[in-house]
């Protein structure tokens, strides 16, 4: 059974608190303690490791295929994430995929505020769904010209995001992939993909430029929707 990690959660935070003004122990000595203390690398598969580093950078290498893992984001207890790397998710500033890895796993490294870098190995065909949902520190990212599909709102709320770019390998968007990313201004979408589909591109405010690709045959509902500094969208 997968370790869920709780982040912040707000009972446990109280008591915390109280036991702070009781033994006179600075929070921070008590938080830099427990990170301390966490596990810092580790096996993902028998093929795949992980490793966080003290500047912030998470590293994933060897050969497979990434599991899928859960995030939750509850306003009672946190963020839950069963990722191994759960106790560092508001700290990873970078993330660096080597080696054969084949995908990036559902939920990989959603909620992971603090990710400004992500740097990804020409082996990776597939990132899942919510992969980086909500990575809101996330301004700009660079596929390899060798992804195959990008997943379900794999970059939803990533509101620091500006420019994006789809490589021609890329042929399938799952729907709500870039929804609510209200920094987006430009995309470019790859000549292989035939389908938008529903919510893409939902509630990116200040999308102005977009190029559809010739060989578009549907666009799904709400696919712009709120998409309020679209001025013009010559659909081919």
């Amino acid at each position: 059974m997968k370790q869920i990690k709780r982040i912040m959660n707000p009972i446990f935070i109280c008591i915390l608190a109280i036991s702070l003004l009781l033994t006179g122990i600075p929070h921070s000595a008590i938080v830099m303690e427990a990170k301390a203390e966490s596990v810092k690398s580790g096996n993902i598969t028998e093929g795949l490791t992980w490793q966080y580093g003290s500047d912030g950078t998470l590293t994933i290498r060897g050969n497979g295929s990434m599991p899928d893992y859960t995030t939750v984001n509850n306003c009672y207890t946190g963020i839950t994430t069963d990722a191994p790397w759960g106790d560092y998710l508001s700290d990873i500033t970078k993330v660096v995929v080597s080696g054969n890895v084949n995908n990036i796993g559902k939920c990989a490294f959603s909620d992971c505020t603090s990710i400004e870098q992500v740097s990804l190995s020409s082996s990776v065909k597939e990132i899942g769904q919510s992969a980086f949902a909500r990575c809101t520190g996330l301004k700009s990212i660079s596929f390899p010209n060798t992804l195959v599909s990008i997943g379900e709102e794999a970059f939803r709320g990533c509101t620091g995001i500006t420019h994006v770019i789809i490589p021609d390998s890329v042929t399938i968007i799952g729907s709500g992939t870039f929804q609510a990313c209200t920094n987006l201004t430009d995309i470019s979408l790859g000549k292989s993909i035939s389908s938008i589909k529903s919510y893409t591109f939902s509630n990116c405010t200040k999308l102005a430029n977009i190029e559809i690709p010739q060989n578009i045959t549907s666009i799904g509902t709400y696919a712009f929707s709120l998409c309020s500094a679209i001025s013009e969208l010559n659909i081919p």
